[in-house]
């Protein structure tokens, strides 16, 4: 469960994006190691947590399902933008 419930998605997402941006520029200034990596697949760990809550407040919830369908919307284009970056950063740690 969300600490702050329901209130504290747009942050929640907001975190979610910068930490998304963050690891991008690290990846692109060539940065990266395996702890970073590791980083990245644990903040697709977190969109998944999100999808789910988002998921379970749909169902509690139905007059506010156009809302959290656009939360969702946005977690799936911080994961879409995480799997390039992620690609990204397995190929220069390999090449290391």
């Amino acid at each position: 469960m969300l600490v702050g419930g329901s209130a504290a998605l747009e942050n929640a997402i907001r975190w979610i994006d910068y930490r998304q941006k963050y690891y991008a520029a690290i990846v692109r200034e060539s940065r990266t190691d395996k702890r970073t990596l590791e980083e990245i697949r644990g903040i697709f760990t977190i969109c998944g947590l999100l999808e789910e809550q988002l998921s379970l407040l749909k169902e509690a919830r139905p007059g506010e399902v156009p809302r959290y369908d656009a939360f969702l919307a946005q977690v799936e284009q911080v994961k879409d933008a995480l799997k390039k970056t992620e690609k990204k950063a397995k190929a220069d740690i390999i090449a290391m």
